[in-house]
């Protein structure tokens, strides 16, 4: 796939599991441009994460993926998707159920869902190949990272060859260390600087830091209120990520 050598955006995202995705979905929707840099070129299908709260079927409600999810589970519709801890045999009298999701469903609009994680990431690329304003790199790595006056610049090599490509994300806070978080905390690790100095590019937009910071939940809502409660997909106003697998 031809990519142009450098382009300058305003968030890149480095690393493509459901947080980066999310993540990325979350801000192509809010208007903000953004790169995702993912190592595998297509998901794993290594056994990860598989239990989806209602909380998490809320943002994919919101990112407009849930119907899409569901149909991709791979446990027929009418097999349960709970889960029991026993003791001894099933049979035993000592058991404890570890995932009783009903108890608390009044207070959300949507349903738990169960299925691999790689199943999950399918459907959130997908989603994520519907906005315009997000470019996505799957097979290639972060191998580098410097920052200047302008911002931050992230250098991404494709795996198994030599080919590099350079992505720009712009920044109007660009002087403090890309390895110290707000209050101060230093980290010692290259991998969490790395990873924090990316996350404070993007808190540092022009707008993003109110959208991240200022959102809120969506309003809990019992089923029969969900109808009337579609407009708020549009607004966005839920917590941008919270993912629970």
């Amino acid at each position: 796939m031809d990519m142009p050598a450098e382009t300058a955006t305003q968030v890149v995202i480095v690393g493509g599991g459901p947080v980066g995705l999310g993540l990325a979905i979350d801000l192509g929707q809010r208007g903000v441009s953004c790169v995702l840099v993912e190592r595998y070129i297509s998901p794993q299908p290594i056994p990860k994460g598989q239990n989806l709260t209602q909380r998490t079927l809320e943002h994919f409600y919101f990112w407009g993926a849930e119907a899409e999810l569901r149909a991709a589970r791979t446990i027929p519709p009418n097999y349960g998707i709970g889960g029991m801890t026993s003791y001894g045999t099933l049979l035993s009298g000592y058991r404890y159920d570890w995932l009783q999701r009903e108890l608390v469903r009044p207070y959300y609009f949507t349903d738990n869902e169960r299925l691999p994680q790689y199943a999950t990431e399918a459907v959130l690329r997908q989603r994520l190949s519907q906005l315009q304003n997000v470019e996505t790199v799957y097979g290639w790595s972060a191998s580098g990272i410097t920052q200047d006056a302008g911002g931050a610049q992230v250098t991404i090599a494709e795996r198994n060859t030599d080919r590099q490509l350079v992505r720009h994300a712009s920044s109007d806070r660009s002087h403090q260390p890309l390895g110290r978080l707000a209050g101060g905390v230093d980290l010692a690790d290259d991998h969490a600087e790395l990873y924090v100095g990316i996350l404070r590019r993007l808190g540092d937009q022009p707008g993003v830091r109110d959208a991240l910071q200022a959102g809120r939940g969506p309003r809990r809502v019992r089923g029969e209120d969900r109808g009337a409660d579609h407009e708020r997909r549009q607004q966005h106003s839920h917590r941008p990520v919270e993912l629970r697998l």
